[in-house]
């Protein structure tokens, strides 16, 4: 086995890892939408725009290009001005897409 692919593996054993902190901060963004207070959307960017590198750089481009997409979104400020209940369901289905890819990559498919 080459180094990259060693290195590979181990990113692939930190999913998990990676899938709770997108989770837990998700969740956060969640919790404030709810509450209708100010999201902490740069702490969101932050942790989508650090997956969607290191991803890309193993290899995972269909996880890359879904965490851009959401760090584009954000970036591009299509929630400040959107509702809510719209916003909280994208990311629940984001999340759930999320979960599908991670799923693939841990055990080496494609996600459906």
């Amino acid at each position: 086995m080459d180094s990259m692919e060693k290195l590979k593996q181990e990113y692939v054993a930190s999913l998990a890892q990676k899938r709770e902190t997108i989770r837990i901060t998700l969740g956060s963004v969640m919790r404030a939408l709810k509450n209708r207070v100010a999201p902490d959307w740069k702490a969101l960017e932050f942790v989508v725009h650090k997956f969607a590198g290191s991803s890309g750089t193993y290899g995972f481009r269909e996880l890359s290009a879904h965490a851009r997409d959401l760090e584009d979104r954000i970036t591009g400020g299509e929630f400040a001005s959107a509702p809510a209940k719209k916003t909280a369901a994208y990311l629940h289905a984001w999340l759930e897409r999320l979960d599908a890819l991670l799923e693939g990559a841990i055990n080496g498919k494609k996600a459906a």
